[in-house]
């Protein structure tokens, strides 16, 4: 209504504007001209003030009911979290669109967050649809660029080790492994065991045996149900029994030198 009636306003200042101009050039008479351009001046930085401030209180509504939702691990709503991006909203249909970006791909309250978004901004009485986007980006390492090559594009390593034998940590690896990667996140799996190797008994890719890429000296994973494996086990070498800084060499060899790509999580199993 407000926006129809200074739409208004606008076309019968022009058209006084223009006459007034008309009847300047005729009589000589400025003064009448330069009143008419100065209130027209105004009246354009009123409507402008007025459907800026208009956009700002409809961002600010959608923000303070966004607000509401609070993030277990922070401990503070998702708005000065930062996770809100990228958010354009049509009052006049009613339309809210909005990117929900996490910091990790694999939380595990990613469908309450975006059932709840979505139910308190559709509160809001002007709106009629709301379309949440689901988005994640893992914080990278302090020193991402001081890492080895083939690590610097994993965004999350996670070690899975014991100071025992026995106690079942290659299943955790698997296990957790299999379950992120069911979460849609992009996953690969690093035995680091070179005396006993147990991933190639308990995954069955359809490659067994690791790759080369002579151009680049790099190793290609073999994969399986999508998340990548690297084993000593899969070199077709066996089991192998060597002195400690043999072992070293074998395993940084296999591990920085693995073409990883982008990963989510690589899960590493430590002897």
């Amino acid at each position: 209504m407000v926006s129809s009636q200074l739409a208004s306003l606008v076309k019968e200042n022009t058209f006084h504007l223009c006459a007034s101009f008309l009847q300047c050039l005729c009589c000589n008479d400025t003064s009448l001209c330069c009143f008419s351009w100065l209130s027209l001046s105004k009246l354009a930085l009123g409507i402008a003030s007025v459907s800026t401030a208009s956009i700002e209180a409809t961002e600010n509504d959608v923000l303070k009911a966004k607000s509401q939702i609070i993030d277990p691990d922070f401990g503070t709503d998702i708005v000065p979290c930062g996770f809100v991006k990228d958010m354009p909203i049509d009052e006049a249909l009613g339309e809210v669109s909005f990117l929900l970006e996490l910091t990790t791909p694999a939380c595990l309250i990613n469908d309450v967050f975006e059932l709840r978004t979505n139910e308190v901004v559709s509160m809001l009485p002007w709106v009629k649809s709301v379309k949440v986007t689901m988005s994640a980006q893992p914080a990278r390492p302090v020193f991402a660029g001081e890492l080895p090559r083939g690590l610097q594009t994993i965004s999350n390593i996670v070690e899975v080790s014991s100071h025992k034998g026995g106690v079942e940590k290659s299943t955790a690896t698997v296990n957790l492994a299999y379950t992120l990667a069911g979460m849609s996140t992009r996953v690969g799996i690093f035995d680091a065991d070179t005396y006993s190797p147990s991933l190639p008994a308990m995954v069955s890719p359809e490659h067994r045996l690791l790759e080369m890429n002579p151009e680049k000296r790099t190793i290609i994973p073999t994969k399986y149900l999508g998340v990548k494996l690297v084993s000593f086990g899969f070199t077709g070498q066996g089991r192998a029994v060597m002195q400690g800084t043999m072992v070293f060499g074998v395993i940084n060899q296999l591990l920085t030198t693995a073409e990883w790509g982008e990963l989510d999580y690589l899960v590493i199993n430590i002897t």
